[in-house]
């Protein structure tokens, strides 16, 4: 992993239901099956009802729980992470930035307490940076959607 070289402590901010990838890396069309989210804020994976739903529903859960232990217990310590269920690709539009990482985690938040860390000079090379990662019952709230926790 090419962070594993980079020296500075960084923010990596993620979805683990990164649509954006189904197509551009996966080659997979939008409706093989893409994650939805319903009005109360769950994250359904496979958001149709199309033969072979579970099986695609099995491939975005797969694919959230092998980004979360990459960043568990690959990324170097020195950089902190920020992963949410919100399925969808860019994160740091204005949209997005009330998106959760859990019930009381929202990106804005990260990002400032992130910036605080390093301004002090608390986030060296050798320390432990935060880490805010949406477990797999956590919703997804945020502008986007309209949902707000």
């Amino acid at each position: 992993i090419v962070v594993n070289f980079v020296r500075v402590p960084t923010l990596i901010v993620n979805s683990k239901f990164d649509t954006w990838q189904q197509k551009a890396i996966l080659g997979l069309d939008e409706g093989y099956c893409s994650p939805k989210v319903d009005s109360d804020g769950t994250v359904i994976p496979c958001g149709n009802d199309s033969p072979g739903a579970q099986a695609r529903d099995r491939y975005w859960k797969i694919y959230a729980s092998v980004m979360q232990r990459t960043v568990e217990e690959v990324l170097p310590q020195r950089h902190g992470a920020f992963l949410t269920n919100c399925p969808w690709h860019c994160l740091f539009g204005w949209m997005n930035w009330y998106d959760s990482a859990g019930s009381d985690q929202q990106l804005n938040d990260a990002t400032a307490h992130w910036i605080a860390l390093l301004e002090s000079g608390r986030i060296q090379e050798n320390m432990t940076a935060p880490r805010w990662i949406a477990k797999e019952q956590d919703k997804c709230f945020g502008q986007k959607m309209g949902v707000h926790a």
